[in-house]
């Protein structure tokens, strides 16, 4: 059977396949920690909770913490580049050298 990867964008059909509930939960335990997720005791029995669930339900609240994650990250990266322009801008503009 082909199992589908842990969706990168908007899910418009179960994912499907097979995974062991241990895989799952390893999968979910690996996506929240590159979300930079603290889990606690709490949250970490509810990702074993959800590691008992079907393949389809995991891979996609997965994909839904990767996406944000991944959103988060750029709008950082966005933030910081702008940050960097103005204030090159405000250097130019005062007369400072630029580094």
């Amino acid at each position: 059977m082909t199992i589908d990867p842990v969706p990168t964008g908007p899910v418009e059909t179960s994912p499907r396949g097979y995974v062991t509930d241990a895989d799952q939960r390893d999968q979910l335990l690996a996506v929240l920690a590159d979300a930079g997720v603290e889990l606690g005791a709490y949250d970490q029995r509810i990702v074993d909770w959800l590691a008992n669930w079907e393949w389809s339900t995991v891979a996609t609240i997965a994909s839904w913490v990767q996406r944000a994650a991944e959103h988060q990250a750029a709008a950082v990266a966005s933030a910081i580049e702008q940050r960097d322009h103005w204030h090159t801008e405000d250097r130019k503009l005062y007369g400072h050298s630029t580094p």
